[in-house]
C-alpha cells in the first residue's frame, strides 16, 4: 500500500510540474556568430558584436516559444539594453535588473547600453529584397511614453550611422521603423506597443510581431541591428529577431512597415466645395498622430460626367488635379485649379456634381467620394 501511495504521489507531482508553462531556454552570450545564426536560416560565420561586457550578457539566443517567437526554425535572437536572461521572467516589478553600466560608443552620441550586431549577408542571384521578423519590448511603458528618454531599435543595411545626440535620435538609414516614426515606446501605426503584446515576458509592453524589408542587390552585404538606451541607463528594453530571409519582389512590397497601414490616411472634411477664382477649395485632414515626423502627401483629382461639359461622349472628364502635403493632425485647404470647360459650365449652371479621388503618394492607397462644386460669386 505504501508503494502504491508513493507512486500516486510521484505521478501527481509530475502532472503538476507538467501543468506549469515552460519558460524559454535563454542562452546569454557574447558570441556574435551564435547570435547571428539564431536568426538566420543557416549557420553564420564572420559576424561581429559591439556590446556591453559580461557576464551577465545583454544578448542571447532562445530555443523555445516566447511571445510569438521563434517565427522560423527552432531558435531566435534576443538583443537588450539590460540582460537577456531576464526576458522570460515574470513581469512582477517596475523595472528589470540589467547590465546598466553605461556602455556606449562615443560615435553614438548620448546613447547608453548600446549593442550593435553585425550580420554578414550573401544575397543569392535573383533576389532583390532582404527582411526579417522582430518584436520590440520595453519596461519604459508607460512611464516614458512621449519622453525623449527612450530605448530604441534600429536596423540598417551596409551603412550604420545612427546616433542619439541631445535626446534626439537620428537614424537616416533605419529600415526597421515605418517612415515617420521609430521603434520605441513612442512608436505609432503598425509598430505601436501594447501590454497585451508583451504577455509571457518580463516587459511592460511590446510591439506586435513585425516584418520589415528593404531592397538589396546580390552579393555581400552587412546587416546592422542596434538597440540602446537614449540619455539614461534605466528601464531596459529588448528586441526579438528571427527569420532572416531573401526574396524577389517589387518595390511596392519590399519596404519597411507602412505607417498608414495600407490606408489613405487622409480625409476630406466637406461634401460641398466652393469654387473661388476658378479653384475648388477642399479641406483635407491628415490622420497621422501629431508625433509623426512626416506629412500626409497626396494628390486630389476631380472628374465630372462628360454630359456636364456638353461633351460628345458620356465618359468622365478630368477637370482638375492638385498635389498637397498636410501636417500630422492638421487640416489644409487644398485649392484645385479647374479646367477651362469646367469653369465655363460652373459659370452657366452655378454648380457641378463631381467625383473626387484622394491618392496617398507614399503607399498608393486611394479612395473616391462625391463632391458638389458650387460657384461662389464675388459681391
Amino acid at each position: 500500500m505504501k508503494r502504491v501511495a508513493l507512486i500516486s504521489t510521484l505521478c501527481a507531482l509530475v502532472a503538476a510540474i507538467a501543468a506549469v508553462p515552460a519558460q524559454a531556454a535563454i542562452n546569454s552570450t557574447d558570441n556574435a556568430d551564435d547570435l547571428a545564426t539564431a536568426l538566420s536560416p543557416s549557420p553564420v560565420t564572420g559576424a561581429s558584436l559591439d556590446a556591453p561586457p559580461g557576464p551577465p550578457f545583454p544578448n542571447g539566443t532562445a530555443d523555445s516559444p516566447l511571445a510569438g517567437f521563434p517565427t522560423f526554425g527552432g531558435s531566435f535572437t534576443i538583443l537588450t539594453s539590460g540582460e537577456a536572461e531576464l526576458a522570460d521572467d515574470p513581469n512582477d516589478s517596475e523595472s528589470t535588473t540589467g547590465n546598466n553600466d553605461s556602455y556606449s560608443n562615443p560615435a553614438r552620441g548620448d546613447a547608453n547600453d548600446t549593442t550593435t550586431l553585425t550580420v554578414p549577408l550573401n544575397v543569392p542571384e535573383g533576389q532583390n529584397c532582404v527582411g526579417f521578423d522582430f518584436k520590440f519590448l520595453s519596461e519604459e511603458f508607460p512611464e516614458f511614453v512621449g519622453s525623449p528618454f527612450n530605448d530604441a531599435f534600429i536596423a540598417e543595411l551596409d551603412t550604420t550611422d545612427w546616433n542619439a545626440a541631445g535626446q534626439t535620435i537620428n537614424a537616416p538609414h533605419d529600415f526597421a521603423a515605418p517612415v515617420g516614426t521609430q521603434i520605441s515606446v513612442n512608436s505609432i501605426g503598425p509598430t505601436a506597443v501594447s501590454p497585451a503584446d508583451a504577455a509571457g515576458t518580463t516587459y511592460d509592453a511590446a510591439s506586435p510581431l513585425v516584418t520589415t524589408k528593404t531592397p538589396v542587390g546580390p552579393g555581400g552585404h552587412s546587416l546592422y541591428l542596434s538597440i540602446f538606451d537614449a540619455s539614461d541607463t534605466i528601464l531596459d528594453s529588448a528586441v526579438f529577431v528571427d527569420n532572416l530571409q531573401y526574396s524577389n519582389e517589387p518595390p511596392q512590397t519590399c519596404h519597411p512597415p507602412d505607417i498608414f497601414q495600407g490606408a489613405v490616411g487622409m480625409n476630406p472634411t466637406v461634401k460641398k466645395a466652393n469654387v473661388v477664382n476658378g479653384k475648388a477649395i477642399i479641406p483635407i485632414v491628415c490622420n497621422l498622430p501629431v508625433q509623426a515626423t512626416i506629412n500626409c502627401d497626396g494628390v486630389v483629382s476631380l472628374t465630372v460626367g462628360g454630359n456636364a461639359l456638353r461633351a460628345t461622349i458620356s465618359k468622365r472628364k478630368k477637370i482638375g488635379k492638385k498635389a498637397f502635403s498636410v501636417a500630422p493632425g492638421q487640416t489644409a485647404k487644398v485649392k484645385v485649379k479647374l479646367s477651362r470647360k469646367a469653369k465655363k459650365a460652373l459659370k452657366k449652371k452655378g454648380k457641378l456634381k463631381s467625383k473626387a479621388k484622394i491618392k496617398n503618394t507614399r503607399n498608393g492607397a486611394a479612395k473616391s467620394f462625391k463632391l458638389k462644386l458650387k460657384l461662389k460669386r464675388k459681391h
